[in-house]
């Protein structure tokens, strides 16, 4: 497994299409298009071999724009910057059902965090979620509610916001991370890549983030 930067025409068309197949299985909205835009980075899983894509996480970064869920929560995310929380937003995250694992699910969350933690220097880390899911979210990878359930207008369904203080995430994975099976912690993070991998996944980032900023 490979996972790479949205960074072609073809690696957004796999994930615009993982994304669509998700929500069209499960009854939503459908139609989405992964965008290149500057403040988002999306990530893509791919088999090394044949590049087929099975995995697809986006990570956005606020600016002036704002953030995709300040459509429903910006008086609750306008209360965070006000405190000064550098935040970011997770969206598009999808899985291919028939590869779904929780090594998988792990590490395409443990890269996006790398980004948006040791590289983008966030705090925290927001995502709508819809009410069923944010189980998954809280008990698994330890977010917290940020905001009462609402209508999500993109995928015309309820959803909440939840909350992970990228703090709290990185001491998870310094204690558990790359444990597996071994660990008896319940959550996702001993599935999260070792402390070891993750520095060397960041090495390779900061190398292809400077190589980026010098040509721009």
């Amino acid at each position: 497994m490979e996972i790479l930067p949205a960074d072609t025409e073809f690696r957004r068309s796999q994930a615009s299409t993982l994304v669509n197949q998700m929500y069209s299985w499960r009854g939503y909205s459908s139609g989405f298009t992964v965008e290149d835009r500057p403040e988002q980075v999306t990530l893509v899983a791919t088999d090394s071999e044949t590049s087929a894509a099975f995995g697809t996480i986006s990570v956005a970064l606020d600016s002036a724009e704002g953030l995709l869920a300040d459509e429903a929560y910006r008086e609750e995310i306008d209360l965070l910057r006000i405190e000064g929380r550098q935040l970011c937003e997770m969206s598009k995250f999808a899985v291919d059902k028939n590869m779904r694992s929780k090594r998988l699910v792990s590490t395409l969350v443990h890269v996006a965090f790398i980004y948006a933690y040791h590289l983008q220097k966030c705090t925290d880390l927001l995502i709508e979620v819809t009410p069923q899911h944010a189980v998954f979210y809280r008990h698994l990878l330890h977010f917290e509610p940020a905001g009462p359930e609402k209508l999500n207008p993109r995928v015309n369904t309820r959803g909440v916001l939840l909350r992970l203080n990228l703090d709290h995430a990185a001491e998870q994975i310094r204690l558990f991370g790359g444990t597996g099976e071994k660990s008896r912690e319940r959550s996702l993070y001993p599935f999260v890549l070792s402390p070891q991998q993750e520095h060397e996944v960041l090495e390779r980032m900061l190398v292809e983030y400077d190589a980026l900023q010098a040509a721009a």
